[in-house]
């Protein structure tokens, strides 16, 4: 008699006749909730026969498909408790067990009237079949390799060999045996392995004779070799390539082998296979050529400070460049392609608030676990940008002093900046406009410092045609800017650290000149200097404006267009000095380079951060940190200039000019789009030989 004793009651009362479909129903992959509670509680089964796993298969399979097919649903029912039950087989359920054993993988047509719904239960039930990867690792992935020519072992078998009318005799220097061997090694090898095989188990040498004459085409005779137990023995071409897994009639892989090796080279040629040039592959020359038709300018940086870097003025972006350059050449490149040579040939736009801190971004990449919170006394990087950012803040918190300061009559305080690449005319609508060779305009902004002080930002405006921007042109607008401000006793300026414009030797002398001049009754000029890559200042913010200005004014066809544009930012509350020949002045650096290389300590001026010159000083007082309480004091004059005074400059009388070509270009391509009344601006510019500032540096 079989009893099963179960932890958990499973009572299951039926009235009526078993279904013979409860036993013959198909067998899901899934488990039941009958399996499920077999599973779990099969440590605890007591089974008094020997016959267990088929009689546990069958009452999974029974138990399955009476759940599935929805049996107990409404003639049964299952209840579960704590109590313990006993299930003894009948007559009846032996022949249900017997028809199960005997239709277990047949398939039993659903009852009629259930046969829909039969349908939709069995395709919800369906389970989805999961994929799994097996894990390579160690020995596993070393045999997975050998393997991986597995396919090209059977499609280069050993073929039959040259046969018994060679007369090399091949078949009998080396035996079927070895023939495979060396087959099976031979296709276990890595590409360039089995090109070095061939080109050493070969040997070429110039054709002795041609028997087609002077148009014989046969330039080298080959000779074949291949291992035996005894050594190397001469075989023909044809078992040789057979013995290799080629059929006899295709040389091809051996050809290329040997073809791309020269003869005295003992390492096969390098494979040549897809490294054919893309006939999709745009031309970079043309890229190249399409964007210098956009006439980038350098900046007005020194080249010590952007060396390589141009500039394209903010009314050309490079989605425009890129159309035009596809409309014109009638070429597929794509927009990524056009954008990554733009930028390999280091070429910037001229759009305020782009400029990111090199120090900081080479701190942020060069070791992820060094953070600002987190730095390490022994890495360089680490201890550099601690006194960068020092040095930053500092600067920062004095700079918000000076902004929070109360206004007043005895001391002003200004930032100080040359706006970036203005470029004239200014016409983005008209195509032949960002094609065109145009003038570079330039705006030295003297801007107040806070909101307190009631006082007007400045704009020093010229073109390249009147002056350039080299050290004595910058240092003339510093002195539109003082004359303006005159009867100021103490005048404070903050400047970024542009070697060329504001922080050289040469506007110091002349910043010696001013302070104890009779042009001026300034008493004390300072200057102070942010941190490099943190230099944001009034100055740019009124750029912004500029910037603004211009855009809402559309086109701007000449110089006096920009003037308009700067005088109506801030709502019409700008200075503007709009220089002339004349107030540009020949400076004259009378720096003592032997004073300065003697000095203790040395003044370096990429260290200084604040200078003052004081009336009747020939000397200056600087300082290397915003927190210092001691100022050091600079004799850097010639001893000419400290017993007479530093010269004035000469005053010019003759304009720098633009070159003859590029006004002739200008005109010719740009008269057409612009009223009569503006082209005669363009008419009257001077010329001279001198250098195009859009691509050279004065």
């Amino acid at each position: 008699m079989l009893m099963l004793a179960l932890n958990r009651n499973v009572r299951a009362t039926h009235s009526g006749p078993t279904p013979t479909s409860a036993a013959t129903a198909p067998l899901h992959r899934h488990g039941s909730t009958a399996n499920r509670v077999t599973d779990r509680y099969s440590d605890r089964l007591m089974l008094n026969s020997s016959n267990f796993d088929e009689i546990s298969t069958v009452c999974s399979l029974v138990n399955e498909s009476a759940f599935e097919h929805g049996i107990l649903a409404s003639s049964s029912r299952c209840d579960i408790n704590n109590s313990h039950a006993v299930i003894s087989p009948t007559p009846s359920s032996s022949n249900t067990v017997t028809a199960a054993l005997e239709t277990r993988n047949k398939p039993t047509p659903l009852p009629p009237q259930n046969a829909a719904e039969l349908s939709t239960s069995a395709t919800k039930t369906e389970p989805r079949k999961t994929r799994r990867r097996k894990r390579t690792v160690g020995a596993e992935r070393v045999g997975n390799e050998k393997n991986q020519t597995t396919p090209q072992c059977g499609k280069h078998c050993l073929k039959p060999g040259c046969g018994s009318s060679c007369k090399k005799k091949c078949s009998s220097k080396i035996p079927e045996e070895m023939r495979d061997k060396i087959n099976r090694e031979f296709w276990t090898m890595s590409h360039f392995q089995r090109r070095c095989f061939m080109l050493h188990a070969t040997q070429r040498k110039l054709a002795d004779r041609k028997t087609a004459g002077s148009d014989s085409r046969r330039k080298h005779s080959y000779y074949y070799f291949l291992d035996s137990t005894d050594g190397k023995k001469s075989v023909c071409k044809t078992f040789f390539l057979t013995t290799l897994g080629f059929q006899k009639n295709n040389d091809t892989a051996l050809q290329n082998c040997l073809k791309s090796t020269s003869l005295d080279s003992i390492k096969p040629g390098a494979d040549r296979r897809g490294k054919a040039p893309s006939t999709r592959k745009v031309d970079r020359s043309l890229l190249r050529e399409h964007i210098e038709s956009f006439n980038p300018a350098v900046s007005h940086y020194r080249r010590e400070h952007a060396p390589n870097r141009r500039y394209l003025p903010s009314d050309v972006t490079v989605k425009a460049m890129h159309a035009d350059f596809v409309s014109k050449h009638q070429v597929a490149c794509s927009y990524q392609v056009y954008r990554q040579m733009v930028h390999d040939m280091n070429i910037s736009f001229a759009t305020l608030g782009q400029e990111e801190c090199d120090k900081c971004e080479e701190f942020r990449l060069h070791n992820p676990q060094h953070r600002s919170d987190s730095l390490s006394d022994g890495c360089d990087v680490c201890q550099n940008w601690n006194k960068h950012m020092k040095r930053a803040t500092e600067a920062r918190a004095q700079y918000r002093q000076d902004t929070d300061a109360d206004s007043s009559n005895e001391r002003v305080v200004f930032s100080a900046d040359l706006e970036k690449v203005i470029m004239l005319p200014r016409l983005n609508m008209f195509k032949s406009v960002l094609f065109a060779r145009r003038i570079i305009a330039f705006n030295e902004s003297f801007v107040p410092v806070g909101s307190r002080q009631n006082l007007k930002p400045l704009a020093v405006l010229w073109h390249e045609a009147i002056a350039g921007r080299k050290r004595e042109d910058i240092i003339s607008a510093f002195h539109a800017f003082f004359a303006t401000y005159r009867d100021i006793p103490q005048i404070a300026l903050w400047l970024d650290n542009c070697a060329g414009q504001n922080k050289n030797w040469g506007l110091l002398c002349y910043l010696v000149y001013l302070v104890n001049s009779d042009e001026t009754s300034t008493e004390i000029i300072e200057l102070n200097y942010l941190e490099p890559g943190h230099t944001f200042m009034s100055a740019d913010s009124f750029h912004h404006r500029v910037e603004l200005s211009m855009k809402q004014r559309g086109k701007i066809y000449d110089f006096n267009d920009y003037e308009q544009c700067v005088r109506n930012s801030c709502s019409g509350g700008v200075d503007v000095k709009s220089m002339t020949v004349s107030d540009f002045r020949d400076w004259v650096d009378e720096s003592s380079a032997y004073k300065i290389a003697k000095s203790t300590p040395r003044p370096y001026l990429a260290e200084i951060v604040w200078i003052r010159f004081q009336r009747g000083k020939v000397t200056f007082d600087y300082k290397t940190e915003f927190g210092q309480t001691d100022v050091t004091t600079c004799n850097f004059l010639t001893a000419k200039a400290c017993k007479n005074g530093v010269a004035t400059g000469a005053t010019r009388l003759i304009p720098r000019g633009i070159p003859a070509d590029k006004k002739a270009d200008i005109i010719a391509k740009l008269s057409a789009v612009m009223p009569a009344t503006r082209v005669q601006f363009w008419r009257d510019l001077p010329t001279a030989p001198v250098p195009d500032l859009i691509t050279e540096y004065e």
